[in-house]
């Protein structure tokens, strides 16, 4: 078993954010939460079981964790490049290199999500959802081996899109968070992205795609699952218990 802090979202919340991993026992967890609360005082723990393991899901549950999510670890395979010129004359896919580019992004990370734990749990909300995305966003821009890419109209300038991701090894790369700006949902865009992103992988040697969705978040599911051929590799309940209200 694991705990740590996640030193993001606990700059995001104001207080420490306490990660819960690799459980097997539930007294032990007991034990180890208890040193971990006395040391950090946390806001919030956020501990990730096995969907399957039913009987340690229960026994997580009567130490008062309580439901998130259920997310879906997933992976596919880029078997060949992609066709991607007939998005070319409207749209550029570029790496975000300048502060400008990256503002747009920040102000799309920080609206555009609704389908997820933080947004949909009542004590923290999509508020500090957003605060946290933009974290997120921010670490991706600045870490080695992360990055942040946008799809950007050709003819307006306006960022539409975007996508971060971590490379971690020369073929295979994890797909972090991404989405589309609210005004343009339901225009094809999403695809459109995700075509544009796949085939840039795909020039670049990668091979293998990471991802993990929440099983809230259907349209990412279907569009991975269905029209990129992903498969689930792994479910897991992630569950959250509060010590305290975020400011």
């Amino acid at each position: 078993m694991r705990i740590e802090l996640n030193p993001i979202d606990s700059e995001v919340v104001g207080r420490a954010v306490l990660e819960i991993t690799d459980v097997s026992d539930p007294a032990a967890l007991a034990d180890a939460e208890r040193a971990a609360v006395a040391r950090h005082a946390p806001l919030l723990a956020v501990c990730k079981v096995r969907a399957e393991d039913t009987p340690l899901l229960h026994a997580v549950e009567d130490l008062g964790f309580r439901f998130a999510e259920c997310q879906l670890q997933l992976r596919g395979r880029l078997l060949q490049g992609v066709d991607v010129s007939g998005y070319l004359e409207d749209y550029e896919y570029l790496r975000v290199e300048r502060e400008r580019d990256l503002d747009a992004v920040l102000a799309l990370a920080g609206e555009i999500f609704e389908n997820d734990r933080f947004s949909r749990d009542p004590r923290l909300g999509a508020a500090l959802a957003g605060r946290r995305y933009q974290a997120y966003v921010r670490r991706s821009f600045a870490a080695s081996d992360e990055s942040v890419h946008a799809m950007r109209d050709r003819a307006t300038g306006e960022v539409l899109a975007f996508t971060t991701h971590r490379r971690v090894s020369p073929r295979e790369v994890r797909l972090l968070v991404g989405g589309v700006s609210r005004s343009h949902r339901r225009m094809g865009l999403a695809m459109a992205s995700d075509q544009l992103e796949f085939a840039a992988h795909y020039r670049d040697g990668v091979r293998v795609l990471h991802s993990a969705v929440s099983s809230m978040n259907y349209p990412t599911l279907v569009g991975l699952c269905s029209y990129h051929r992903f498969h689930v590799v792994q479910s897991w309940v992630v569950l959250h218990k509060h010590y305290g209200s975020a400011t």
